[in-house]
């Protein structure tokens, strides 16, 4: 969580349910996750962002992949530890994390050109000849991960694959996951310039 300050987007990731009326307060929105809600957020979503060119101080769009593999690799090393914090995971499960999270990217065939984010199409509904592609998912993740893990011949990795996929499980959707509405294409927007959104 971090302080609504200056127009700066804040969420509140809230087990407790204690930041419902601070979003409703300050005009933010709550989203409700759980095994019956509909609602999906994508970890792997990515979007292009405004940065100043340092030689012409122009403006240009760039999309950052390398930084968004650090997040979204800190986010799956903090759902795999969960509340135990888990000594096991170690910079070993980082590295697997981490290498399987570029390879998802990479064979969605998304890199640093901002127009890798997106597909040619003929629809007739879409007068750019462009749609946005399909992000990965933290299923297309496990599934990469599990054919890693039988291709595997590291001993020193066997023990952190084996834990990887058992306490993963539990956000997959093909196997029910009860934590599973992180598993899929987004149905909610967090870049929709509300100012606190509360994850409930």
């Amino acid at each position: 969580r971090s302080a609504v300050l200056m127009g700066i987007q804040s969420l509140a990731l809230d087990a407790e349910g204690e930041y419902r009326i601070v979003a409703e307060s300050l005009g933010g929105t709550n989203v409700v996750l759980s095994p019956t809600s509909k609602t999906v957020i994508n970890v792997f979503d990515i979007e292009t962002e405004m940065i100043k060119d340092e030689i012409t101080g122009r403006e240009k769009t760039v999309l950052n992949v390398e930084n968004k593999v650090e997040d979204v690799t800190q986010a799956l090393l903090t759902m795999a530890r969960g509340s135990t914090r888990s000594k096991e995971v170690n910079e070993l499960t980082k590295q697997i994390i981490a290498e399987t999270v570029s390879e998802e990217y990479m064979a969605a065939g998304i890199n640093s050109d901002p127009s890798s984010l997106y597909e040619n199409t003929t629809s007739s509904e879409n007068m750019l000849g462009r749609k946005k592609k399909n992000m990965p998912t933290i299923g297309s993740w496990y599934e990469r991960l599990e054919r890693k893990a039988a291709e595997n011949q590291n001993p020193d990795y066997r023990f952190h694959y084996s834990y990887l996929l058992k306490v993963m499980k539990q956000y997959i959707r093909k196997y029910d996951g009860q934590m599973a509405y992180f598993d899929g294409q987004s149905t909610f927007d967090l870049l929709d310039g509300t100012l606190f959104i509360n994850l409930d």
